[in-house]
């Protein structure tokens, strides 16, 4: 795909084309202003307006100016025309010529105007994209909004920092997913943590994989959500970066979270940074309050249904089985296996880092007090009235000894429905034929 850089070297020609067309339209009326007050200038010399701009070729285009006397309609012809002229000449230059300012971009059969809003399909299938280029392998579509949610305490903040420090850092993968960063640069704006509890983390996570100091400046943090827009606008001016996190989309967000169309306008601003400057953009934000299901649902996102419509990824960062596990909730990129098969995480304290597991955690087994209650097996867990395995066990004796149920209630201080509810269960686990046994009551 042909990258940003081409796009903006490309524009930057056209400009200094038509600057210089510009000037050398001024000399033009200036020659021609002299020619008509002084009848002696009859003969005008050929201009050669080439020039060569780095690897720029070399554009030789002669304007003959020996046009003596022309009106006014003529000239404005004359000057459309090369203006028209010097445009095809520009708009014919390769993108193959453009290699050497833009290396390891891959380039298109075709240039790429990203500030162009209409296109026709010839156009579009000249471009060439075949696949949805990645900055995370099946979590984060390069250029595009991203949501990350989960309830508090979870563990998002932890998750998107160790994220950040794998970009600086050059990684090849984070958590087992191809990591394809180009600037090696993020930014981060934390409304809810300060510097201290960065500093914390940043310096546990590093322990297993430290960052080099030249490297470490590249990971900027802004703790204020103040004239937020222009302050990432100008960073991003000065300094391409891979992603910018925004955390959280609660506390830059001023409008009524419930009302679709003030999201989505909202929203719009930072598709705009997308657009201009090429970074991807992960909103971190909260479930509903209460919403503790095991699944991951992007209806759990916390206001209007226009956040997760307006994101091309949603990330759910969950607890199952006392295991963290990243699942995709919503990816317009993603086949439907990546999407029902979660990410299984391993959480390390000392470092403060996942990682990816094998498998998913097994679901805790349940003490036999709690799973055979006063119905057996079948009350699994509930709560209520647990029943005592020394009786349980002397009135399964006393039952094998042919006692009457009215005599073992009695001795174990239950009430016979009880003792009763013990027996059924204990014979329905054995197979046995409970029927053939003697006096109920």
């Amino acid at each position: 795909m042909l990258k940003k850089e081409v796009h903006m070297a490309y524009k930057e020609r056209r400009r200094k084309v038509n600057r210089y067309l510009i000037k050398r339209k001024k000399q033009f009326q200036q020659f021609l202003k002299r020619s008509q007050s002084d009848n002696s200038v009859n003969n005008f010399r050929s201009v050669d307006i080439g020039s060569r701009n780095g690897n720029h070729k070399i554009l030789n285009t002669n304007v003959d100016f020996h046009q003596p006397k022309l009106n006014r309609k003529q000239i404005e012809i004359a000057e459309q025309n090369e203006v028209k002229k010097k445009r095809d000449v520009v708009d014919k230059v390769s993108v193959d010529e453009l290699k050497p300012q833009t290396k390891g971009i891959d380039q298109l059969a075709t240039p790429f105007d990203m500030f162009k809003d209409e296109y026709t399909l010839e156009e579009m299938l000249d471009l060439k994209i075949t696949e949805i280029p990645f900055l995370v392998e099946k979590l984060i579509p390069k250029e595009t909004l991203v949501v990350l949610a989960g309830q508090s305490e979870i563990g998002k903040s932890t998750l998107y920092t160790q994220l950040a420090l794998a970009i600086v850092r050059g990684d090849n993968e984070f958590l087992g997913c191809k990591l394809n960063s180009k600037h090696k640069r993020v930014l981060i704006i934390s409304t809810e943590d300060g510097c201290i509890p960065f500093s914390f983390r940043t310096n546990r996570q590093i322990i297993q994989s430290p960052i080099g100091v030249e490297k470490r400046k590249n990971f900027k943090v802004i703790f204020s959500y103040d004239n937020l827009e222009n302050r990432i606008k100008n960073h991003l001016e000065k300094t391409p970066v891979d992603l910018v996190v925004i955390d959280a989309f609660g506390d830059v967000f001023q409008g009524e979270i419930n009302a679709s169309n003030s999201v989505r306008q909202f929203l719009n601003k930072y598709v705009s940074f997308i657009q201009k400057y090429g970074c991807a953009i992960l909103f971190v934000h909260h479930v509903c309050k209460g919403n503790k299901k095991q699944k991951s649902d992007k209806d759990q996102l916390l206001g209007s249904t226009g956040i997760e419509g307006k994101m091309r990824n949603v990330l759910m960062l969950s607890i199952v089985n006392d295991q963290h596990q990243l699942s995709i909730a919503k990816g317009n990129y993603v086949n439907r296996e990546d999407k029902n098969n979660p990410i299984y995480l391993s959480f390390d304290d000392k470092t403060l880092t996942f990682s990816k597991a094998d498998c998913p955690a097994k679901p805790k087994e349940t003490n036999e007090s709690t799973r055979a209650s006063g119905s057996g097996s079948s009350r699994k867990g509930r709560p209520g009235r647990q029943k005592d395995m020394k009786l349980y066990n002397l009135a399964i004796k006393r039952f094998n000894e042919k006692v009457p149920q009215v005599e073992i209630a009695k001795e174990v201080g239950r009430d016979k429905s009880t003792v009763c509810k013990w027996l059924k269960g204990y014979n329905e686990s054995k197979g046995y034929d409970f029927s053939k046994v003697g006096e109920v009551d």
